[in-house]
């Protein structure tokens, strides 16, 4: 009985060990194809490993032949088929673009960063307005799981963050959409209202965002809510002063209600701008409808104004022309931002109401 115990003990181990083998060896005969699968994924991510290594150094042809070898060994890779999107995007091959998008999506729908690109190359390079608007609408409806470690992680913020985004591209998509059907249509109206409302909804979260200030300002200009146009792309200078496209516009806007005098601020602001940057042909024509404004200024009798304009609108004596550039003295760039950043109609929209006729 002790030899039999003895015995089972000194051939236990290596029976157990040669069943084990027995057993692995059966499994890959009948489970060859996961087998051959995660096979293929090792090799498949070895490949997308390289591609991401070309990518980030930009090495762009390389980088499309190892994700599609990759692609090949191991097609659900999500990452891999964005960047090959984004590739794509670079050569503006916008269709394989959102080709790769897609795939990218069907494999892992949550993945946000890759649906709001296919989401602006749909609007913004193939004009597919609602494929996109539905793209940002996922986003906006999605509810991914909130992870809170305190004073560690939150995806709380980041969540909001994509939404907002999401929300101002869809904005973006329903103006795209306006101008297609043809401004001053009931139809482009009610687009520019559901960019409007877009906008608005970005803001809650984008509440320091130039970029939706301003397109907001614009769209409620187009509406016709020149109140709140006013009022927006003053709430875009006092965030970004030294952007022309809000002096512009808002001075526009205010030559078209005839307030002639807060314009022409606007004018020069937009013409220094643009003449800091050396951009020659909107340089001219900002001076163009500047000097059309003073011509309505010179027939309602605005003399006085004129000349205090002409003698001292510039914030600040250290404001000279050096080869046909604006340039400001370094220890008065303080005096320009505060003029820049002044919005003296503010209060005359404020006041502002609606014509209702």
């Amino acid at each position: 009985m002790n030899f039999i115990k003895n015995l089972f003990k000194k051939t236990a181990t290596k029976i157990t060990a040669l069943g084990l083998v027995v057993l692995f060896i059966l499994s890959i005969f009948v489970f060859w194809g996961w087998y051959e699968k995660q096979i293929n994924k090792v090799r498949g991510m070895y490949y997308v490993y390289k591609g991401d290594k070309a990518y980030k150094k930009h090495k762009l042809q390389k980088a499309i032949n190892n994700y599609n070898k990759g692609l090949r060994l191991y097609p659900e890779h999500a990452k891999a088929r964005c960047n090959l999107g984004n590739i794509y995007v670079m050569f503006e091959d916008f269709y394989s673009a959102t080709d790769s998008y897609s795939e990218a999506l069907k494999h892992k729908p949550n993945f946000i960063v890759c649906r709001m690109n296919l989401g602006i190359v749909e609007a913004e390079k193939l004009a597919n307005y609602d494929k996109a608007i539905r793209e940002y609408d996922t986003i906006i409806k999605s509810r991914p799981r909130i992870i809170q470690i305190p004073f560690i992680y939150s995806n709380w913020k980041s969540t909001k963050q994509n939404r907002a985004i999401a929300s101002y591209n869809k904005g973006l998509a329903y103006r795209g959409k306006s101008l297609y059907v043809g401004e001053k249509s009931f139809v482009s109206k009610q687009y520019l209202e559901k960019a409007e409302a877009a906008y608005k909804f970005a803001l809650k979260t984008l509440k320091k965002s130039y970029d939706t200030h301003y397109n907001l300002a614009l769209t409620n200009q187009l509406i016709g809510d020149y109140r709140e146009a006013g009022l927006e792309y003053c709430k875009a200078i006092n965030i970004e002063p030294m952007n022309f496209e809000a002096h512009y516009n808002l001075a526009i806007l205010l030559k078209q209600l005839g307030h002639y005098k807060e314009s022409l601020i606007e004018f020069e602001k937009a013409g220094m701008l643009l003449d800091a940057k050396g951009d020659v042909i909107k340089t001219r024509h900002v001076y163009d409808v500047l000097n059309e404004v003073n011509q309505k200024l010179v027939y309602i009798g605005e003399y006085e104004f004129l000349k205090d304009r002409t003698e001292s609108y510039l914030p600040t004596k250290e404001v000279v022309l050096h080869k046909g550039k604006v340039v400001v003295d370094r220890h008065d760039k303080h005096k320009l931002l505060r003029y820049m950043k002044d919005c003296p109609s503010k209060q005359l929209f404020k006041d502002y109401e609606i014509d209702e006729d």
